[in-house]
């Protein structure tokens, strides 16, 4: 017992003298990373030290980006020395447990490990532990190190020194980060001192730094241009030396007022230029407050500006009789240096200026400097007075109001005092430019969307035809229709459809580029013209622009919209030569498109005639077919698999064609929404229901749950509960035993009156259920109000379940979602036992499918439900 007291003892010993021994090892290791302040090597020293001290050769540092969730390996030894700057994303591999979790995250086993990456390099990986580097709350690197032998593993001791090493590495790196950060602001702050030395030196104007008693302490070298002097004979001079003697007094009195009260700050005075000339200079000045006040000043000469405002106001009392008699704006210019000498007050008014503003601007401020109001157009009409023309043209102002104005301008060359001049008179035409504009737009444009109509469409289309032809080129012609616009209207009223429409127009010219042209062509129909196109690749590029802009949703009150369109297309010279067929054409293959799903484009073919003379052909038949008693119904059974007993059946439409034999719905239905017969089919298909639960019961089969599906056309078709109700009533059916499937767009397309049409519904005493439910965009909040009994997982998501993990997620969340809100789930399209032992592991019970059946004539299913 004594010998295992000491053993005892003597491991509380060793370990005792391993701890301190691993705490000095820390202490130094502290000391030598807080000492290096190059970010670079340290990066560097941090991963050799952590290698030693946990005995391996192998180990990494990476950086970390979360905003950009990359990070980048920016140091590596031993087998990673061969991986650095290897970029890998955050939400994988290890990095994704460390960034998540924020602490030491070890992977004993990396072969065996089911999240490792996919990359030949990590094979060489057998063991790996990571711990994150912190600044603060923020992650922004990761430690990690590795070994390669099989047997070895990650000690707890290891694991806590590394977390103890990855803490004093932190420091090490946040200091560094400090540093490297306050050298570069250091080497930004020398680059802007220097750059401003260098822009004083070359300024025209006088830069200088004048103490409290007017003293030169700083001037740029542009003083000796302005003044005659060079820098050195002004720096340590009074400034107020220089000022003409009439001017003296109210300088210096103006300097020391500005010191005590900062007024002043702008002033104008005349000085003695070397040469002895008297000129005007202005300064503004601001005072600088560090050890001793300073007065920053920049100066400019402003003699000619002077000259020329004294000037101006003697010919302002020799021509003020005649300006402000005349209704029209006039302006005189000096032709020399088209300076302004003189301008009336309805002149003033139409710049919105006052006289001495309007003389100092310029003649690049005459138009409004977008194209042809230029400045260089204003000079052309001035040359052509200069040469002895008398021109009249209309022009267009921007006062300094931003007011655009539509004017008429004459100019006259004269002599006035001796000097040429320009008179020009300006007369404002806005009322009757607006007015003849007006008439042009109510003609050309849609009043609603402000599109080109059709009038200016077909002018437009006629002149791209002929500039197309004449240069080889080829042109587009897009027809767009929106679909299923019509619900819009009836369900929020015109006025909301307008303000989609308004949207929907801003939404097409952004997509678009300047040289092509989108136009409204009626109610939801819209046409554009692309021109000069390389090739049909950069139609697509437009179209994805298009289709893209228009899935974002549209906002109108409460309501948040979303749409899609049916697109056409069709191509000069490869689909006609006129306006006419190359829209005809571009509206057969939009009417194509909408045929094949709508949210689609289709290019013109040939052959889309013959499918036009085929949708004609098939409409025409589907208006007899219920009058011929051609539709038949079959029943898809329902199952229960933990009691294998049948639960319901699923009333599936087939078109028994006289000539074509059985026609898919997928053919007939969108015709049948297309042209409203759709709502009469439905009512056949709810009686057929009624009836055929009447005879099964005469026949001895129980009483049995049929599902129907519901269009959308049908559903919000104003008389489709009263309808329901009558048919119900006719057939004595019980409503519990129908079941009604609506689709997640339906239901979302306008949520709150699909909310009170279901509660209707359910009133009355039917069953509900969301059809291929995950493929939409139901609303967590509106499914918890809908009175849905039941939601049927899509089959696309069944098939898929079995290879995708994503599918399977979603089947698992649709199962539990429906479990939580107390609702009936039911998987169709199950065609295997796979299938069937997923949907039962998910506890998805109810199954439709071919696994157990296919979908049944009405006499083979009742063979079938007493041969099971």
């Amino acid at each position: 017992m004594k010998h295992l007291h000491k053993l005892r003892g003597s491991k509380t010993l060793l370990n005792t003298l391993r701890k301190k021994a691993i705490s000095t090892v820390l202490y130094d290791t502290a000391l030598g990373l807080l000492n290096h302040l190059d970010l670079t090597g340290l990066l560097q020293k941090v991963v050799i030290e952590a290698t030693q001290l946990i005995k391996t050769e192998h180990g990494y540092y990476n950086w970390v980006e979360l905003d950009q969730n990359q990070m980048i390996r920016k140091v590596g030894v031993g087998v990673y020395q061969s991986d650095i700057n290897r970029m890998m994303r955050l939400d994988q591999g290890l990095i994704q447990r460390t960034i998540e979790s924020e602490k030491i995250s070890i992977i004993d086993d990396y072969s065996t490990w089911k999240n490792r990456l996919n990359d030949p390099f990590f094979d060489k990986i057998h063991t790996e532990m990571q711990v994150p580097i912190k600044i603060g709350c923020n992650i922004v690197g990761v430690l990690g190190l590795s070994f390669t032998e099989p047997h070895r593993r990650f000690t707890l001791n290891d694991v806590a020194v590394f977390q103890q090493f990855a803490t004093i590495a932190s420091m090490a790196i946040y200091n560094a980060i400090l540093y490297r950060t306050a050298q570069q602001e250091n080497e930004e702050r020398k680059n802007i001192q220097e750059n401003l030395l260098q822009i004083t030196d070359a300024m025209q104007d006088i830069v200088g730094i004048l103490n409290p008693q007017g003293i030169i302490e700083y001037i740029t070298p542009s003083c000796e241009k302005l003044t005659g002097y060079n820098r050195n004979q002004l720096i340590g001079t009074c400034y107020l030396d220089f000022i003409h003697p009439d001017d003296f007094e109210k300088a210096r009195t103006s300097f020391y007022s500005f010191l005590t009260t900062n007024e002043h700050r702008r002033v104008c005075f005349r000085y003695v230029h070397a040469s002895g000339q008297v000129r005007w200079l202005e300064s503004l000045r601001e005072k600088v407050e560090e050890n001793e006040t300073s007065v920053v000043f920049v100066a400019r000469d402003v003699t000619d500006r002077i000259e020329a405002e004294q000037e101006a106001t003697i010919l302002e009392a020799t021509y003020q009789a005649i300006f402000s008699s005349v209704n029209d704006g006039i302006i005189i210019y000096d032709v020399e240096n088209l300076s302004i000498i003189k301008a009336n007050k309805k002149a003033c008014e139409l710049f919105g200026l006052l006289k001495d503003q309007l003389v100092l601007t310029k003649l690049q401020d005459f138009g409004t400097g977008e194209i042809p109001y230029t400045q260089e157009e204003a000079l052309t009409w001035f040359q052509k007075a200069i040469q002895g023309e008398t021109p009249l043209f209309d022009w267009k102002l921007k006062n300094s109001h931003g007011k655009y104005l539509d004017v008429e301008v004459s100019l006259k060359h004269i002599m006035l005092g001796g000097k040429w001049c320009m008179l020009t008179v300006i007369r404002d035409i806005s009322e009757r430019k607006y007015a003849k504009e007006k008439i042009y737009r109510l003609a050309n444009f849609d009043i609603l969307t402000k599109l080109p109509n059709r009038t200016l469409f077909n002018d437009r289309l006629h002149i791209a035809l002929a500039h197309a032809k004449r240069n080889g080129e080829q042109l587009a012609v897009l027809f767009l229709d929106l679909d299923r616009f019509k619900t819009i209207n009836d369900s929020l009223g015109h006025q909301a459809g307008d303000l989609v429409l308004q949207e929907v127009a801003e939404r097409l010219q952004l997509c678009i580029r300047d040289e092509d042209t989108a136009c409204r062509m009626s109610a939801d129909e819209f046409i554009i013209i692309l021109t000069d196109i390389e090739k049909s690749s950069n139609i697509t590029k437009i179209i994805a622009r298009l289709t893209a802009t228009l899935s974002m949703p549209f906002i109108v009150g409460d309501n948040e919209l979303r749409i899609t369109a049916s697109i056409g297309v069709s191509l000069y010279p490869h689909n006609g030569h006129t306006p006419e067929i190359l829209v005809r054409h571009a509206e057969l293959a939009m009417y194509h498109g909408k045929e094949n799903g709508r949210n689609n484009y289709q290019f013109f073919t040939e052959s889309l005639n013959e499918l036009v003379t085929e949708r004609l052909s098939l409409e025409n038949s589907l208006r007899l077919a219920i009058e011929r008693n051609e539709f038949i119904l079959y029943y898809q059974p329902q199952i229960d698999i933990t009691t294998n007993k049948l639960i319901g059946v699923e009333a599936l439409i087939r078109w028994n064609h006289p000539r074509n034999g059985l026609i898919s719905p997928a053919r007939f239905i969108p015709v049948a929404e297309d042209t409203g017969l759709i709502i009469p089919i439905g009512e056949w298909v709810l009686r057929e229901v009624c009836q055929q639960h009447f005879k099964w019961l005469e026949l001895g089969l129980p009483q049995i749950q049929i599902a129907v599906n519901v269009s959308a056309i049908q559903f919000q078709e104003k008389h489709f509960l009263s309808t329901l109700q009558q048919i119900l009533r006719n057939y004595n059916m019980n409503p519990a035993y129908l079941e009604l499937e609506l689709t997640e767009g339906i239901l979302m397309r306008d949520a709150n009156t699909a909310t009170k049409e279901l509660h209707l519904l359910k009133e009355l005493g039917v069953k509900l259920s969301i059809d291929d439910f995950g493929t939409g965009y139901s609303s967590l909040q509106y499914l918890s109000q809908f009175p849905i009994d039941k939601l049927k997982i899509d089959q696309t998501f069944i098939r898929a379940m079995a290879t995708h993990v994503s599918s399977l997620a979603i089947v698992e969340s649709i199962v539990s979602l429906a479990e939580k809100l107390h609702i009936k789930v039911i998987a169709e399209g199950v065609e295997n036992n796979e299938e069937l032992k997923i949907l039962q592991t998910c506890g998805c019970t109810e199954i439709q499918g071919y696994y157990f059946s296919k979908p049944l004539s009405a006499d083979k299913f009742f063979e079938w439900y007493y041969t099971r």
